[in-house]
């Protein structure tokens, strides 16, 4: 199995490719229902580290977590280009399109993509302690520096 190697193994995002990839590698992750479910990735990453502007947790006005990820502009660019090949290419076999997200070198989460991705995302469902070590581990802030969302 191949270890994914980079200098920059904080903060990655992958595309889930299919398992038959040459050079790919199976991650097993738990899914929050439970299961285990065995996803691949390729040896490179989308972005990592570098590509990361900063990064804050911020509640919706729920109360739920969310840890809001900006990217630079170089990291902005090779999201955009990559999630919109992967949902072109997704819609035309009408599967989902997924991304790998690593932090510290642990899958943290597999989520489905719904559009492109530019200079910022959301990660969502984790708890308000999961939350902080994200942020700890990514060098962001605690405090919220972008809009409260619904829900």
């Amino acid at each position: 199995m191949k270890i994914i190697n980079t200098s920059d193994a904080t903060f990655q995002v992958f595309e889930v490719v299919d398992c038959a990839t040459k050079g790919s590698t199976p991650k097993a992750f738990a899914e929050k229902n439970g299961h285990e479910q065995t996803y691949c990735i390729p040896a490179e990453p989308i972005i990592t580290r570098k590509h990361l502007k900063s990064s804050d947790t911020c509640k919706k006005n729920s109360g739920e977590p969310f840890l809001n990820i900006d990217l630079t502009e170089e990291g902005a660019q090779r999201m955009e280009k990559v999630t919109q090949r992967l949902l072109a290419k997704h819609r035309a076999k009408t599967d989902r399109a997924r991304v790998a997200i690593f932090i510290k070198g642990k899958l943290i989460s597999v989520p489905i993509l719904h559009d492109v991705i530019q200079d910022r995302f959301l990660l969502e469902g984790f708890t308000d302690q999961e939350m902080q070590s994200m942020v700890e581990a990514l060098g962001g802030s605690r405090e919220c520096h972008s809009i409260m969302l619904g829900r």
